[in-house]
């Protein structure tokens, strides 16, 4: 559903991203059936967004994202928690049920042409990225103005803050809790959650979009990937953002090894060591050492 420019609220507004998560793979195992699983699921995010005042935008990014905006904070709870409580009682299509995350965050609006844009839509969609199915995260902007009016049947639980992919502002991030609904999931996919000792970049990574994916690609089909460029044109500051880019898919983390200033290959082992914040004894070889504590890691 997109709506015309006069339909949506400027100002202080609570933007409510929701995507399908694993989509991808149930549109490759059986595509007629997830065809009609997402009909009966945007049926049910529309019900719930729409008798709660939500208004929703065009698509971002798949197919089965949905994009609302709310011009009350409370009201934009509601929606999540009731499009949740709506979508865990549908008889699905498929043989396994959609599984929706969400995310809900409270900004200053940048409404241009009929679209929104700037921080308050990205921190909205970074958000939702660090969720799992089932589960609504919110903003510390959209905690602080709901916390003493939550709807009946809800709760909200501290999940600390996290950092979030290609902002250098990390997020404190609550979930809510809906009576009846799942309330334990995995440990959210932030920066925060997966160990690293990435750099930490004071601005925020513009452009290079197409060097980003080529090189992310790349990682996941070879062992090594070699970054040429002349000095001083940004080639560590894209490494490491593409590092962060794909982080998640790295349960055992992601690592900045620095090696300007080795003098010997003899210094690598020990320096990878340290960046991983592991210790080696002197009594046995440590590259052994070093290669035993990686063997079983991603």
């Amino acid at each position: 559903m997109i709506v015309g420019m006069l339909d949506l609220p400027n100002g202080h507004v609570t933007f409510l991203f929701t995507d399908v998560e694993g989509s991808t793979r149930a549109w490759e195992q059986d595509p007629d059936r997830m065809r009609s699983s997402l009909e009966q699921h945007d049926a049910a995010i529309e019900d719930a967004v729409t008798r709660n005042g939500g208004v929703p935008v065009k698509a971002r990014g798949e197919g089965d994202s949905w994009f609302v905006v709310f011009e009350s904070p409370t009201d934009a709870v509601v929606a999540a928690a009731e499009l949740q409580a709506d979508l865990a009682v549908v008889d699905w299509e498929t043989p396994e049920p959609l599984s929706v995350r969400a995310s809900l965050h409270t900004g200053d609006a940048d409404l241009r042409d009929g679209d929104y844009y700037g921080p308050t839509v990205n921190r909205a969609a970074r958000l939702r990225a660090i969720a799992h199915g089932g589960q609504i995260v919110l903003s510390r902007s959209t905690f602080e103005l709901v916390q003493d009016r939550l709807p009946g049947g809800t709760s909200v639980e501290d999940m600390g803050e996290h950092g979030l992919k290609d902002l250098t502002r990390p997020e404190h991030v609550y979930q809510l809790n809906v009576e009846g609904l799942r309330s334990e999931f995995p440990p959210l996919r932030s920066l925060t959650s997966i160990a690293n000792n990435l750099p930490v970049q004071l601005t925020e990574f513009v452009g290079r979009e197409t060097e980003r994916r080529e090189i992310a690609e790349r990682i996941g089909e070879a062992r090594l990937v070699t970054i040429l460029a002349a000095g001083g044109s940004g080639k560590t500051r894209l490494a490491v953002q593409v590092a962060a880019d794909i982080s998640e898919n790295y349960p055992d983390g992601v690592f900045f090894v620095p090696l300007a200033d080795i003098s010997s290959g003899s210094d690598i082992v020990q320096t990878v060591a340290e960046a991983l914040g592991i210790g080696l004894s002197a009594d046995e070889d440590r590259r052994s050492q070093l290669l035993s504590y990686l063997a079983g890691k991603r």
